[in-house]
């Protein structure tokens, strides 16, 4: 059986969507500020 791999992928570059979903997202979008606080937390406790 053949070994399952995952892969890292960052919310600056998604890959399931044929155009960069980012740059349709305004700079002063809520969405950004969620973005940040969610990117600065430390998860290294439950991701291992």
């Amino acid at each position: 059986m053949a070994k399952v791999v995952f892969k890292n992928q960052t919310g600056n570059s998604p890959e399931l969507f044929p155009i960069n979903i980012f740059d349709r997202i305004a700079a002063d979008h809520p969405v950004r500020l969620v973005d940040s606080v969610v990117e600065a937390r430390d998860i290294s406790e439950i991701c291992g």
